[in-house]
C-alpha cells in the first residue's frame, strides 16, 4: 500500500510563507512539513532566492524535488547539488535593461542573479546592502562597465 499522501506536491514560496523576518522558518511549519513528508507528501520551495540562500534558510528540511530558485531562472537539485535548468538573458540583452532601468530609476539598486547561482552587484544602494546583509549573501561588485564586458 502506498503512502497517504505520494501523490500530492506542495511548492511553497519562501519569504513571508514559509518564512517570517523574525525568526526563519517557524517550529510549527517545520513540524508541518515533517508531518507531511513523512505521511509521503512531496515538498519543494519555489522563490526568487538562490541555491545558498536556500539552503541556508531551510536548515535542515530536505527538499522532495529540485528547488525552483532564482525567480524560475534556475531549478536546483539539492540532493544532487546540481543545477538542472538554466534560463538566463544573455549579456546583450540584460544590460540593456539595466540600463534602461537605471536611465529611469538613477537611485535603485540593482542585483542580477547569473545562471550559476552567483549575485553581481550592478548598482548598489541601501536596500542592496540591506539584502546582502539580512541574507547573508555573497556578490560580485559589477558596475555596467563590467556587464558590458
Amino acid at each position: 500500500m502506498k503512502p497517504p499522501l505520494s501523490d500530492t506536491l506542495v511548492i511553497c514560496d519562501m519569504d513571508n510563507t514559509l518564512l517570517t523576518a523574525k525568526e526563519g522558518i517557524p517550529a510549527c511549519n517545520r513540524a508541518v512539513i515533517q508531518l507531511y513528508t513523512g505521511m509521503g507528501g512531496l515538498f519543494t520551495v519555489a522563490t526568487g532566492r538562490p541555491p545558498e540562500s536556500i539552503r541556508a534558510a531551510l536548515g535542515n528540511i530536505r527538499l522532495s524535488l529540485p528547488a525552483i530558485s532564482c525567480n524560475g531562472a534556475l531549478l536546483y537539485d539539492f540532493s544532487a547539488e546540481s543545477v538542472l535548468h538554466r534560463s538566463t538573458l544573455n549579456r546583450e540583452q540584460a544590460t540593456t535593461a539595466i540600463l534602461d532601468i537605471l536611465n529611469k530609476f538613477p537611485h535603485i539598486g540593482v542585483e542580477v542573479m547569473a545562471g550559476n547561482g552567483e549575485m553581481f552587484v550592478i548598482h548598489a544602494n541601501e536596500v542592496t546592502h540591506a539584502h546582502q546583509v539580512d541574507e547573508h549573501l555573497g556578490s560580485i561588485a559589477c558596475p555596467v562597465v563590467c556587464a558590458d564586458g
